[in-house]
Order: structure tokens, then C-alpha cells, then sequence
């Protein structure tokens, strides 16, 4: 039976997909957005967040690790991930992201929720990190919450191979595509991948029936500009799309960073309310649906 690191399943989630809905987190991302909010995402493997305000200092993390470590030692080199400091953490200090799971026990999960979505029209969203990187599980699944009519959303960077993606693509109502900036160099500056690929499977997308919506992270100074949302604008009509989420720039992931021994060195920030509203006339105008926040 396939398995998927996970790192999160979000019970009552009122965004991304419509309606209540269950949103899976799968760990692991080919993509390094420089304001991830997720940054425990981004590595497939096993990480152990420490948040140093709720640190009580009783020391047994580090007496019942099996190198000796503490909490100041996760995820060094010495770290084998093995969960027991964050077992033994009286203070809820130590937090692992990422946990092995079968689909079996996925559905679990989902099936407390079920009784909400019909009434609200909601369902289950793949997230991530990006769930195309293990696309067999997130397809196994999808197929299977299909087969019991449960609406399923998927949230997704596109960059994976047609061939993978489509697999998962076909089980899912909706798709939402995220679109971070269309210039290459800008983009391979900011997430550290080329966007060629995005945009092949964008285009390919549009050959299919499925119901895309663009996912726009808007950044002041980086693709909030008239002529980039222009842009926008003409590639969602040019791949049929008919509506355009635009997510603000925030800063709510930044203390994971610290959790986590990482650096936020990001120095983006969030276009003005003012802004933001004339860039959702300008694609209203355009014929196009578009929300603030998805």
C-alpha cells in the first residue's frame, strides 16, 4: 500500500476550495518561494519545529534522546528524527512535521468531516508543499474520494511532469493552480525554479474540461503591477480560466522559520488595501471572477 509524508490535516477549513472543507498537507516542495508560509513543507523528510517561548527548560528532551541532543540540537547532523524528544515534551515545545501515513488512515481522518460537506458544499483539498510529489498517493486517493462523491480540490505549483500531474488531475473538481510571476528570471530568482514547466501544464490544463482557478500571491513591487496583472489576466483567458484568486503577501509563516533554525530574509511586502481593490476591479472588468484570499 503507497504512502505520502504528511505534515498537517486542517479539519473545518473554510478557504481554499469552497464550502467546509479538509485540507492535506503534503510535505515536501520542489519550489523554494522566497515567503513560503509553510517552510516545514519544503523538505520531504522528517523536522522537528522548536518553539523557544514555550521551552519550560525541564531538560528531558535531551534525557531521553538517544544522542543526547535537547532541544536545541533538532535537526542538526546528530538529529536522527526520531520523534522521542517531541513525545516527551511536557511544554509542547517540540512539534514533528511530517508523519508517514497510508491512505487508509487518510480517511480516517476525512471521514469525520463528511456529514459537513454536503450542506456547505465543500470536500477535501490536496495542499502542500505540493502534493504532485507524491502524485501516485495524492491520484490513489483522489480516485477514491471520488468513487464516494466527496468534491476534491487540489493546490498546486504545476511544476511535475504532465504525465504524473494528470494523474491526480483527472480524480479532482477543481484545481487550484498557483501562478506566482510570469517573467522566468524573476521567477527562478524568487522560487528557484525555471517557470517553463508551470506554464506548459497551465496550457495543457486548458485542453482538458477541468475547473482551474488561478492562485496569484500578490507582492507589492514584485507582480502587482497594472501591466503584470494585464498579463494575468490575458494568460487566464488564453487557458479558458474564468477565475483568479489573489492572496496578499503576509508574514504569518515567519516564527515557523524560528521553529525551525531557519532565516525569513524575505523583504517583500503586501500592496495596499486601496491597490489590491483596483487590481480586483481591473479583472472584474475583464469578464473574470476574482476573490481576495481564496
Amino acid at each position: 500500500m503507497s504512502t505520502a509524508t504528511i505534515f498537517d490535516i486542517q479539519r473545518f477549513s473554510l478557504n481554499d476550495g469552497g464550502g467546509i472543507r479538509t485540507i492535506v498537507f503534503f510535505k515536501g516542495c520542489p519550489l523554494r518561494c522566497l515567503w513560503c508560509s509553510n517552510p516545514e513543507s519544503q523538505k520531504s523528510g522528517v523536522e522537528v519545529l522548536f518553539w523557544r517561548t514555550r521551552c519550560i527548560g525541564c531538560g528531558k528532551c535531551a534525557e531521553n534522546c538517544p544522542e543526547g541532543l535537547g532541544c536545541n540540537g533538532v535537526n542538526t547532523e546528530k538529529c536522527k528524527q526520531c520523534r522521542i524528544c517531541a513525545d516527551t515534551c511536557v511544554s509542547r515545545a517540540l512539534k514533528i512535521a511530517g508523519t508517514e501515513m497510508e491512505i487508509d488512515e487518510v480517511l480516517q481522518k476525512i471521514e469525520k468531516d463528511v456529514v459537513f460537506y454536503g450542506f456547505s458544499s465543500g470536500g477535501v483539498t490536496f495542499s502542500g508543499g505540493e502534493p504532485l510529489m507524491h502524485w501516485q498517493f495524492a491520484a490513489e486517493l483522489a480516485s477514491e474520494l471520488q468513487s464516494r462523491l466527496i468534491d476534491t480540490a487540489i493546490e498546486t505549483t504545476g511544476y511535475a511532469k504532465w504525465e504524473s500531474a494528470w494523474e491526480v488531475f483527472q480524480h479532482c473538481d477543481r484545481i487550484l493552480y498557483d501562478i506566482k510571476v510570469l517573467d522566468s528570471r524573476t521567477h527562478r530568482k524568487l522560487t528557484g525554479v525555471d517557470n517553463a514547466l508551470i506554464l506548459e501544464n497551465a496550457a495543457r490544463l486548458a485542453e482538458t474540461n477541468k475547473e482551474v482557478i488561478y492562485r496569484i500571491p500578490l507582492i507589492k513591487d514584485i507582480n502587482d503591477s497594472i501591466e503584470h496583472t494585464s498579463a494575468f489576466i490575458a494568460l487566464a483567458k488564453q487557458n479558458h480560466v474564468l477565475e483568479i484568486n489573489l492572496l496578499p503577501y503576509h508574514e504569518y509563516g515567519k516564527p515557523k522559520y524560528d521553529a525551525l533554525g531557519k532565516e525569513y530574509s524575505f523583504k517583500g511586502c503586501a500592496p495596499s488595501d486601496e491597490h489590491v481593490k483596483e487590481l480586483t476591479n481591473r479583472i472584474e472588468n475583464s469578464g473574470l471572477t476574482v476573490s481576495v484570499g481564496g
